[in-house]
């Protein structure tokens, strides 16, 4: 069994990017209203400071994607790490690479894509190397 990860290097540097600046807002808000904090202004404090460490510590999992080959097919998680998607080898019509996107076709239901505009040139290289092995391994149309 095999399994790759690969990240998404422009999404991880915008997302600490964007959590440093909330972080920089929430220190600011709370350095101006020290001398007059309601409990309002305390809640919008806290909730940029976590805002921050949830984006700077990648909380949600928005920046890396998995694809796993297992004894019963594919598991591929992508765009969170909350969506996971098991298809399995017998269910598979298709594997559709194409230069911007690859695609697994299911016989039924909707395809897994998972973009390649935003990965660099050996994470595109390795993923759909993989994807062709396992192809031609089970006898999958590529």
């Amino acid at each position: 069994m095999k399994e790759i990860i690969f990240k998404d290097r422009v999404s991880e540097i915008i997302r600490i990017i964007v959590g440093v600046f909330l972080a920089v807002s929430g220190i600011s808000y709370f350095a101006a209203n020290y001398g007059n904090m309601d409990l309002v202004k305390y809640l919008i404090t806290a909730g940029l400071l976590l805002a921050a460490l949830a984006n700077i510590t990648n909380y949600f999992g928005t920046v890396s994607q998995t694809i796993r080959e297992t004894e019963t097919g594919l598991e591929i998680k992508t765009s969170s790490m909350l969506i996971k998607r098991t298809i399995s080898t017998l269910n598979i019509k298709s594997i559709e690479i194409r230069s911007d996107a690859v695609s697994v076709v299911p016989k039924a239901g909707r395809p897994v894509r998972i973009r390649l505009s935003l990965l660099d040139r050996v994470q595109k290289t390795m993923l759909t190397g993989f994807l062709r092995d396992f192809a031609t391994r089970n006898n999958i149309a590529v």
